[in-house]
C-alpha cells in the first residue's frame, strides 16, 4: 500500500513534469523563432544596408563617382584632391600655344602662359556628390551614381596675371630695335670678304713711277655696271682736249664704301596675342597664332647714306708729256696722300698741311718745278699735276677752293683751271660747304699715264631750281698780249739750279712768252649731259714772262765783259 501511495504519487509527479517540460520546450523555441527574426533582421539590416550607412555617413566619394573619365570610388578628399591635380597636369601637358612670327615657330605650355584649372573645387564637388540632403536623397543619388555614373570635368581658365608676365617676357625676347645703316669708306677698296685692301703703297709708287700696270687683288669688289655712277660725271683731259663722253677710269668700278643696310624692328602686339590666347583656351581648341606686330623704320636708311656718299666728281689728267720717272714717282706718292681724305661740314683742308714739306729726306724725288718763270729741279716737283687735277674734281662738286694759277699755262690742264702748289707757297685748300662729309679717293693709271681724282658727298642739285645737276668748267678762247723780250746773262757757268754750262755755251733757262687772259665758265648740265645754262666762273690772267738765257762766256756788247743781269723776284712752284 505504502509502495502504491508511492506509486501514485509518482504519476502525479510525472504529469507535472511533463508540463513543464513542455513550457521550457515552447519558451526555447519561441526564443529561437525570436533569436531568427532577430538574426533575419539583423541581417538584413547590418549586412545589406551597411555600404549605404557607411559611405554615406564616411563621407568618401560614391561609387560611380568620375573625374575626367577616371574612377574616383570610395576615395577620400585627399585622395580624390591628388587624383585631381594629376588629372589637371594631363589636361594641362596637351595644351601648347603655338606663335609664328615671320617663318619663325615659338611654342609655349599652359603653365607657361598662366593656364590654370579649377581642379580642386572640382575633387570637392565629386567627393561632396551625395553627402548633402535627406538620406532618401542621398540614396538617390547613390543610386543614380552606380547606374548613370557621375563624372565631374575640369574646367580651364587663364590667370591673366601670370599671362601678362609671360607675354611681357615673349615681347622682351620677340621685340627686334631697327638697325641703322652703316658704311664704312674704304679708299683702296675692299675684298669679297670685306677686308680693306691695303696695297703697299711704296710698291705701289714705284709701280707707277715706271709705268707698270698696276695689278688689283682677283677678289677685290667692284660695283655691278648696272649700278655704276652716270657717265658724265667721269671726265679726262687728255692734254690738249677731253676724250670722248664715253670714258670710264679702269679702277672706276672699285668699290669704296662697304655698305651694311637697315634693318626694320618690329614690336609686338601683346594685347591682341592676350585676347587670342583668352578665347583658345575658352574654346579648348589651339591653332597657331600669327603673332601681330607693328614695323619699326631704321631712322638712318641704307638709300641716305647711298645717297651722300655717292660719286659727284671725277676727273682725269694726263702726264704723258710730262712722263719722267723722277715726275712719276711724286705724282703717285701726292696721289696716294689725298686717297683717303674726309672733309667734314664746314672744314678747310690744306693740301699743303696734309703733304707736309716735300724733301728728299722725306720721300720726295727731285724734278722739274717752275721757278722764276724756267724749271729747276726740285723735291716734289710734278705734284702740281695731283693738284690741278683734285682742283678740278673740287669745283665740279661744288665745293669751295683758295688756290693760285702757275705763272706758265700747265700744258696737261685747260687753260685757266690749273691750280699751282709748293710746300712754302702757294696752297689748294677746299672747304666742304655741305652738312655731310665729303670723301677723295685719288688712282694712278701707268697705262694710260694719267691719275684721276674722285670726289663723294651728297648728291649735287641746281641751288635754283632743285633739280639733280652735272658740273662742269671749260675755258673760253685764250687771248694773249704783250711781247716780253729776252735777258741774257754772261759769264755763267751754270743755270740757276747749278746745272753746269760747258764753256763758250749757253743755256735757255726761261723761254719769253705773252701774257695770257682767259675767261672761264661754270655750265649746269642734266643728267643725261645735256648743257642748260652757263655762267662766269673766273677771269684768269697770266702776266708776260722776259726771256732768260744763261751764257758762259762774256757779253760781245760789252768791253771786258760783265755778269750779265740777275733775275728778280723768284717764284717756286712745283710743275
Amino acid at each position: 500500500m505504502e509502495r502504491d501511495s508511492g506509486a501514485e504519487i509518482e504519476y502525479f509527479d510525472t504529469g507535472r513534469a511533463s508540463e513543464k517540460k513542455k513550457t521550457l520546450i515552447f519558451v526555447i523555441i519561441s526564443g529561437c523563432v525570436l533569436l531568427a527574426g532577430l538574426a533575419v533582421f539583423a541581417y538584413l539590416f547590418l549586412f545589406k544596408q551597411e555600404p549605404v550607412v557607411r559611405i554615406l555617413d564616411f563621407g568618401n566619394a560614391l561609387k560611380g563617382v568620375k573625374i575626367e573619365g577616371t574612377d574616383i570610388s570610395g576615395m577620400t578628399r585627399e585622395e580624390a584632391l591628388s587624383k585631381a591635380l594629376e588629372l589637371e597636369e594631363n589636361e594641362l601637358s596637351t595644351v601648347r600655344f603655338t606663335l609664328e612670327l615671320n617663318g619663325a615657330t615659338y611654342t609655349y605650355g599652359a603653365r607657361e602662359m598662366g593656364v590654370v584649372s579649377d581642379y580642386a573645387q572640382v575633387a570637392e564637388d565629386a567627393v561632396s556628390y551625395g553627402h548633402t540632403g535627406t538620406f532618401e536623397e542621398r540614396v538617390s543619388y547613390m543610386e543614380r551614381a552606380q547606374s548613370e555614373g557621375a563624372d565631374f570635368t575640369l574646367t580651364l581658365s587663364v590667370d591673366e596675371v601670370k599671362l601678362d608676365a609671360a607675354l611681357a617676357e615673349i615681347k622682351r625676347r620677340l621685340d627686334l630695335a631697327p638697325v641703322n645703316a652703316t658704311f664704312e669708306f674704304k679708299p683702296w677698296g675692299y675684298l669679297q670678304d670685306g677686308t680693306e685692301y691695303q696695297p703697299d703703297k711704296d710698291a705701289l709708287i714705284s709701280t707707277a713711277a715706271k709705268g707698270k700696270k698696276i695689278e688689283y687683288p682677283a677678289n677685290i669688289t667692284r660695283i655691278p655696271q648696272d649700278q655704276m655712277p652716270n657717265k658724265f660725271r667721269y671726265q679726262f683731259w687728255d692734254t690738249t682736249k677731253y676724250r670722248d663722253k664715253d670714258f670710264i677710269p679702269a679702277a672706276a668700278d672699285i668699290a669704296r664704301f662697304k655698305y651694311a643696310a637697315d634693318v626694320t624692328g618690329i614690336s609686338i602686339k601683346t594685347d591682341e596675342i592676350r585676347g587670342q590666347i583668352i578665347e583658345q583656351v575658352k574654346n579648348g581648341a589651339y591653332p597657331p597664332i600669327t603673332v601681330p606686330y607693328d614695323v619699326l623704320e631704321a631712322s638712318v636708311k641704307l638709300s641716305d647714306l647711298q645717297a651722300n656718299t655717292s660719286l659727284i666728281a671725277a676727273w682725269t689728267s694726263s702726264y704723258s708729256s710730262h712722263y719722267r720717272y723722277n715726275r712719276n714717282w711724286n705724282v703717285a706718292r701726292m696721289s696716294g696722300i689725298i686717297c683717303g681724305v674726309v672733309i667734314e661740314p664746314g672744314v678747310e683742308w690744306s693740301i699743303n698741311a696734309q703733304a707736309g714739306p716735300r724733301t728728299v729726306s722725306r720721300g720726295w724725288k727731285k724734278a722739274p718745278g717752275i721757278v722764276d718763270g724756267g724749271y729747276q729741279n726740285q723735291p716734289g716737283g710734278g705734284v702740281c699735276q695731283i693738284s690741278s687735277t683734285l682742283y678740278n674734281a673740287a669745283i665740279r662738286a661744288g665745293l669751295g677752293t683758295k688756290s693760285q694759277h702757275h705763272t706758265i699755262r700747265s700744258g696737261y690742264i685747260p687753260a685757266g683751271l690749273d691750280a699751282t702748289i709748293s710746300s712754302e707757297g702757294p696752297d689748294l685748300k677746299i672747304t666742304n660747304p655741305y652738312t655731310v662729309p665729303v670723301y677723295i679717293v685719288s688712282y694712278m693709271n701707268p697705262e694710260t699715264k694719267s691719275v684721276t681724282v674722285e670726289i663723294y658727298g651728297p648728291q649735287l642739285t641746281d641751288p635754283d631750281t632743285g633739280e639733280p645737276v652735272i658740273y662742269d668748267f671749260v675755258p673760253g678762247k685764250p687771248s694773249y698780249y704783250g711781247s716780253p723780250g729776252t735777258e741774257y746773262y754772261y759769264n755763267r757757268a751754270e743755270l740757276p739750279d747749278g746745272t753746269p754750262i760747258p764753256p763758250g755755251e749757253s743755256r735757255v733757262y726761261a723761254e719769253a712768252r705773252s701774257g695770257m687772259r682767259v675767261q672761264t665758265y661754270k655750265r649746269f648740265l642734266r643728267l643725261d649731259g645735256t648743257e642748260y645754262k652757263k655762267i662766269e666762273f673766273e677771269k684768269v690772267n697770266l702776266s708776260p714772262i722776259t726771256g732768260k738765257v744763261y751764257c758762259n762766256y762774256p757779253d760781245p756788247a760789252a768791253a771786258g765783259g760783265t755778269d750779265g743781269i740777275g733775275g728778280t723776284g723768284l717764284m717756286i712752284s712745283g710743275r
